[in-house]
């Protein structure tokens, strides 16, 4: 079920970095981060389950800690591109559209 948000909802200031493959002169291709913009999103910590094999051995399972981040920018965000909020880096791997305008992406913390 997904919960329709509103623009109080929206308590933190975000910042997006916008990925931009550029080509090398040898085939080989780089990510560069270019244009930096402010959004107001809404931050929410989720689990998401990671397809690591189980282990009898070690009797570990690993789960990576991911965010759920909703916003109402109109801004074109797309995959790769990373959400800085306060000093976490987010780098955007799954989106989804809500209720209009609002959407939500799925990230995964990076360093």
């Amino acid at each position: 079920m997904v919960k329709n948000y509103k623009l109080s909802d929206l308590n933190q200031k975000a910042y997006v970095h916008k990925a931009e493959v550029r080509k090398g002169l040898f085939g080989s291709s780089e990510t560069v981060y270019t244009k930096s913009y402010n959004i107001w999103v809404k931050l929410e910590p989720i689990i998401a389950e990671q397809t690591v094999p189980y282990s009898p051995a070690s009797g570990v399972v690993q789960v990576n800690a991911t965010y759920k981040v909703v916003t109402n920018s109109s801004k074109n965000i797309t995959k790769g591109d990373i959400i800085s909020i306060k000093y976490q880096k987010l780098k955007i791997f799954k989106i989804y559209t809500l209720n209009d305008p609002f959407k939500m992406f799925i990230t995964e913390e990076i360093e």
